[in-house]
């Protein structure tokens, strides 16, 4: 099934992501490497958590991991690629926190909590489930 809504994901330059990491403000802190990677300035994951929430003006959002982290590296994934997509993109890039729109909850959310039980620094916040 294609829906058209997928185009614009598969574009270069992914429209809704640039859109959602300009109002983050996070695209000064791009990565050379992948655009969906940002080198941002260290700070708690519990207070880049109210910040990504206040700026994408969510009624709540949804998070796993520690709250003291401190988080600098961080990666966008939009839409819904799937937990293995999710999980390889936190692990192949080293990302200490991954902001999406929609997790699988069987898979993403054990292993954010197996990194975190054995002393890895890994999170994720999403606004749907």
């Amino acid at each position: 099934m294609f829906r058209l809504h997928d185009h614009k994901h598969k574009k270069s330059s992914d429209p809704v992501l640039f859109a959602i990491t300009e109002r983050l403000g996070w695209n000064e802190y791009k990565d050379s490497s992948d655009n969906r990677i940002f080198n941002i300035p260290e700070t708690k994951l519990a207070e880049l958590l109210v910040n990504v929430k206040s700026r994408l003006e969510c009624n709540y959002l949804r998070y796993l991991g520690d709250t003291d982290t401190l988080c600098s590296r961080a990666g966008v994934l939009v839409g819904s690629p799937g937990g293995a997509k999710q999980i390889m993109f936190i692990e192949h890039n080293d990302l200490d926190v991954l902001i999406c729109g929609e997790i699988s909850e069987w898979d993403v959310t054990e292993y954010i909590k197996d990194s975190v039980f054995h002393g890895i620094s890994r999170s994720i916040g999403c606004n749907r489930a």
